[in-house]
Parts: structure tokens; C-alpha cells; sequence
């Protein structure tokens, strides 16, 4: 988490060079001033991270630690966004590419009816008409799509079906589908014949 504050306040990476580059960091310390990634770079000379805002503040310092400090690289958001507005074209176009990424994210691209119980007819063609009137359809607006509605409205329009289940999932929508056992509708003549002698 500090991290990401220092990173959105911005930070400079910073070259000490002096006859006593420890009588700086001392000061610093003193003065509350934040300081990381301390490295020696040789016997008068230290890398060090401090947010930028406290910039200033070491420059005075260094000039009473008798010591000299250079900007190596600046880093964060703020001087990330003052690069990037030099380049509006660069910006609008990775803008465009976000919103054109999230878009295709949000559509239904594929369309699967699955039958996990053996049926006897393929219902798999009137499935898929049916879902797409009510708008399940490769291109339709995921968001928009309520599952559980989709699978009652599906189970009213199709008598043949006992069970409908639709599930999305990323670009994916699945519909499962149960086929209804109906009984024999045919009659078929026959005799009684009684075991015992009786009355019917």
C-alpha cells in the first residue's frame, strides 16, 4: 500500500556525491524526510529514493551537508502523466484500445446448447431459435443478460423440455437443456383374463 502512495505522489532516484554524503542523511532523518533504497555507490557516493515533493527540501540540506545530489530518473504517476500528455495520440489511442478491449469482453461470442442426459430428439436447432428471440445470440450485451429469466423464459416456450439451465461465463453462454419424457399416448387392445373367478 505505500507503495502504490509513493508511486501516485511520484519519487526521484538521486546521486550523492561528497567528502560526507552520511552527514546528509542524517539531516534528512531529522528533518522527518522520507528516504529508501539507500545504496553505496563508492567512498563519496550513495543512491537514494525520496519523494519528490521533498526535493527542495534535500537541496538545502545537501548544500549545508557540504554535498552535491543529481536527479538520476523520476518516477510515478505525476511525471508519467506529464509525458503522456505531450502525446495525445498516444493517449487517445491506448484509450481506444481499453474501451474496444472492454466492449468485446462484455459480448456473448459463442453460443452452446449441451444435453446432459441422453435425449431421444435434437432440440438443439429450436434451442437456439428460441434463445435468440429473447435475445441470446452470438453479439448480445452480456451485462444485459439476466440468466435465470432467460432459463424460465426458455422453459415456457419450449413443451418438450423439462429443465432449462443458462449459464454465462466470459464470452460463453451455455445453455443446458433436459428433455421432457413424455408417456406411451397409444392405447393398445387387449384381454382380462382373471387368475380366480370373479366380478368386474
Amino acid at each position: 500500500m505505500r507503495y502504490w502512495w509513493v508511486y501516485l505522489t511520484g519519487y526521484v532516484v538521486l546521486t550523492v556525491e561528497g567528502s560526507n554524503p552520511e552527514r546528509l542523511l542524517n539531516l534528512a532523518l531529522s528533518r522527518g524526510l522520507v528516504l529508501w533504497d539507500i545504496r553505496w555507490g563508492g567512498q563519496e557516493r550513495l543512491f537514494l529514493k525520496a519523494k519528490a515533493g521533498d526535493v527542495f527540501a534535500l537541496r538545502h540540506l545537501a548544500r549545508q551537508a557540504r554535498c552535491r545530489f543529481r536527479i538520476v530518473a523520476k518516477r510515478g504517476f505525476p511525471f508519467l502523466w506529464a509525458r503522456l500528455r505531450r502525446r495525445p495520440a498516444f493517449v487517445a489511442g491506448a484509450l481506444f484500445f481499453a474501451l474496444a478491449l472492454y466492449v468485446a469482453s462484455s459480448l456473448v461470442w459463442v453460443v452452446e446448447v449441451r444435453f446432459p442426459e441422453p435425449v431421444k430428439y435434437n432440440h438443439e436447432g429450436t434451442v437456439r431459435e428460441q434463445a435468440a428471440v429473447l435475445g441470446l445470440r452470438p453479439g448480445a450485451w452480456r451485462p444485459g443478460l439476466d440468466p435465470q429469466a432467460l432459463a424460465r423464459q426458455l422453459s415456457r416456450r419450449l413443451p418438450q423440455v423439462a429443465w432449462v439451465g443458462v449459464h454465462l461465463s466470459g464470452i460463453r453462454a451455455t445453455i443446458e437443456v433436459v428433455e421432457r419424457v413424455l408417456p406411451p399416448t397409444e392405447a393398445k387392445a387387449g384381454h382380462i383374463v382373471a387368475a380366480k373367478a370373479g366380478v368386474v
